[in-house]
């Protein structure tokens, strides 16, 4: 059986034709399995009593219109949104002095423990940076020295540095035959290493003292404070002389062995001497301004973009998309007297998981987050990665490290910006809905808000950040009730909800819908946010904003 989209006619079988009307064809592509489907109604079903709703599951993919109102969508798909991802168009990367690769090509660093990123092709250069484990940096071009190749990488603040391809590797869809080949540099080896030999079997007893940081290179400062210039890495079992405390002990002023001077914190040094011999010098306090933009970044997937996917009884499935939070938090922050500019980051049907169907840290909006270097960045709670299922054991654990990640790479690009993390909530979700996001329960959600905020709290994966906050919604949103959540709706209520025309696909089920029942109800998904939601939300969102930091 075939259908022309030209003639609309239906080939069956034995050559016989059938004309369809286009008011009662669906037609959506299941690009994850690249099986197309095409189903056809000659006339409305009438509705059937709903199920009882049974509060396990998540975020639905619908994917045709049915014949009847019961429901038998793939169990697959976690993405909330209908249609096949738009492809990203590839960007040729901005020339250097050595050469003007085309196209992009990307690396990715493999290493479990990140990687230096140095000043030139070798171990003998500098260390000019460091590269987080997982991170994709655009690559510039290559060099082969020693039996090693080098990359030339660019960071998102536009620096740039060599990293070894011991731990990096070209990225998927990446030759690195066709990264260009950079000019034969000369080594210029340091007097010293700037970054102190990587560690030994034994801690260096004749220092006055040694770094004992495990976790990571411990980074020596320009002053006794976090916001200070990073001036190198050190490694673990670095053997230190011990020149100065704060009087607090936090801070020791430290000299490396090769004589570069700086502040180091005291809980990641072991200390060989007694610190009385030791002077206390009190830093002069000097006025620091924060090096940030007037603005405020929103992060997540489909809920803060503003789709809402609605069910047509009788007809089928199609997603609009609403008012964005971005807009909705933007217009709250005028009606509260403040005046920040709102970045809508998000990304539909995306996850935090690289290896989704849609990874939100290789999307053009991602780039973009890097380098709005705003005051404010709200995280709000990626809800596909509830359900990735049997793809990704321990999911939770598995997004608390993507989540982690995605906040220290901010810290390294906007170390001055503030960032609020909101927790997950719990809907009203159709019964549609569950085939879709399997993981989408009370269970899950519930799980997932624990790992949250125990990584939130003092001491956790996310708490050591200074500049993290962490914030519950559940409670706030259903202090309004099932309103706060896109359920049942009349057609003036959808067509006051629109930031963008009704889609092209769908419009003809809509409108034969409303035409035929002008007093029925269309049925929201129940999991994203209805327009009093979107309010309540920004409203909450703007009262934790002036909590971290009222001077805005």
């Amino acid at each position: 059986m075939q259908f022309s989209l030209k003639t609309g006619l239906l080939s069956l079988a034995g050559g016989a034709f059938l004309f369809v009307s286009a008011a009662f064809l669906t037609r959506e592509l299941a690009v994850e399995n690249e099986v197309e489907f095409v189903f056809i109604t000659a006339t409305p079903r009438p509705q059937q009593a709903a199920p009882t709703l049974i509060p396990t599951q998540v975020i639905p993919t619908p994917i045709a219109a049915l014949p009847t109102d019961s429901l038998t969508p793939t169990d697959h798909l976690i993405t909330d949104t209908p249609q096949p991802p738009t492809l990203t168009p590839t960007v040729s990367p901005t020339s250097t002095a050595t050469h003007t690769p085309e196209p992009l090509h990307l690396v990715m660093i493999t290493s479990e423990v990140g990687a230096f990123l140095r000043g030139g092709p070798g171990v003998d250069y500098e260390v000019v940076g460091e590269a987080l484990p997982g991170s994709v940096y655009k690559a510039l071009a290559y060099q082969n020295r020693d039996e090693n190749r080098w990359y030339l990488v660019e960071l998102p603040t536009g620096e740039t540095g060599w990293v070894s391809a011991l731990v990096a590797l070209p990225a998927e869809g990446t030759q690195p035959e066709a990264i260009a080949l950079a000019a034969t540099m000369p080594p210029t080896p340091l007097p010293t290493s700037t970054v102190t030999p990587t560690s030994t079997s034994t801690p260096p007893l004749e220092a006055d003292a040694y770094v004992s940081y495990e976790r990571d290179k411990l980074r020596l400062r320009s002053a006794p404070n976090n916001e200070a210039e990073v001036l190198t890495l050190l490694a673990e079992l670095t053997p230190l002389t011990l020149r100065a405390r704060t009087q607090d002990n936090v801070w020791y002023n430290v000299m490396t062995a090769n004589g570069r001077e700086g502040w180091v914190m005291s809980q990641f040094v072991t200390v060989n001497l007694s610190l009385d011999g030791v002077p206390i010098i009190q830093p002069t306090p000097t006025a620091y301004r924060p090096n940030v933009n007037d603005c405020i970044s929103v992060v997540g997937d489909s809920m803060p973009y503003g789709h809402i996917i609605y069910k047509i009884p009788g007809y089928g499935f199609s997603t609009v998309r609403a008012t964005p939070f971005s807009v909705v938090l933007a217009n709250q922050l005028g009606a509260a007297g403040r005046s920040l500019t709102v970045l809508d980051r998000t990304v539909p049907a995306s996850l935090l998981w690289d290896n989704g169907r849609i990874p939100y840290r290789k999307s053009p909006e991602y780039a973009m987050l890097l380098n709005d270097r705003c005051r404010f960045t709200v995280v709000v709670p990626f809800l596909n990665d509830l359900s990735v299922g049997e793809d990704r054991p321990d999911a939770v654990g598995a997004h608390m490290t993507d989540l982690t990640t995605l906040v220290q790479t901010l810290n390294q690009v906007n170390p001055d910006g503030e960032i609020l993390i909101l927790g997950f909530y719990y809907g009203t979700p159709a019964e549609f809905v569950w085939s879709y996001a399997k993981g989408y329960t009370v269970e899950s959600v519930n799980l997932f808000n624990q790992r949250l905020f125990e990584a939130c709290a003092p001491g956790g994966t996310l708490g050591v950040f200074g500049n993290v906050t962490c914030a519950p919604i559940e409670n706030v949103l259903w202090a309004v009730g099932n309103g706060a959540f896109a359920g049942e709706a009349q057609e003036e209520t959808v067509r006051a909800s629109l930031y963008e025309p009704l889609p092209a696909d769908g419009l003809p089920l809509f409108e034969e819908y409303w035409m035929l029942h002008p007093d029925d109800p269309i049925i929201g998904d129940g999991i994203h946010l209805s327009e009093q939601g979107k309010i309540t939300l920004a409203q909450f969102v703007i009262t934790q904003l002036v909590a971290i930091n009222p001077d805005w």
